[in-house]
């Protein structure tokens, strides 16, 4: 939120800052005054920069090739596992 006089930032609950309200005490309104508040204007809020490195495609693909061979080589070890088991299990059966 931001102090709606002088548009420095405020907490959530507050309409004015600490500055402006000071400056407001020195010159009191009459009760009898009719006061209207301006209305609050949305922050702009500046576009960050993307931080995100740019990764040379050769480097791309060289990660992804090195993914692949992993998932090949998990894969072959889980099917390896699994033979193994079913070979167990078969012989458990037979015998």
């Amino acid at each position: 939120m931001n102090c709606i006089k002088c548009g420095i930032s405020v907490p959530e609950n507050q309409v004015f800052c600490d500055t402006c309200l000071a400056d407001m005490e020195k010159y009191p309104v009459k009760p009898d005054v009719t006061v209207v508040l301006p209305q609050r204007k949305e922050a702009v809020v500046s576009k960050k920069k993307s931080r995100k490195r740019t990764i040379p495609p050769e480097e791309q693909l060289r990660r992804v090739k090195s993914r692949l061979r992993l998932a090949h080589l998990t894969l072959a070890v889980v099917f390896i596992c699994f033979l193994l088991v079913a070979a167990m299990l078969l012989k458990y059966l037979q015998g």
